[in-house]
């Protein structure tokens, strides 16, 4: 879900202003929620694992 939300952020945020030049800041807009809710569900997945204690017992 993470890499279709950049997938078409990335596509929008190239060729939208292309096509319509009036839409250049809704497609800023579009393009950031897009790239913050990729980022969200990389952190939703991925932060549990990240802070949790190591497997083997040692620091770091």
């Amino acid at each position: 879900m993470r890499l279709k939300c950049l997938f078409v952020a990335a596509l929008l945020r190239v060729f939208l202003p292309l096509l319509v030049p009036t839409l250049y800041t809704p497609a800023l807009i579009a393009t950031a929620t897009l790239w913050s809710a990729a980022f969200l569900i990389y952190f939703w997945i991925y932060i549990p694992w990240l802070m949790s204690t190591r497997l083997d017992g040692k620091d770091g």
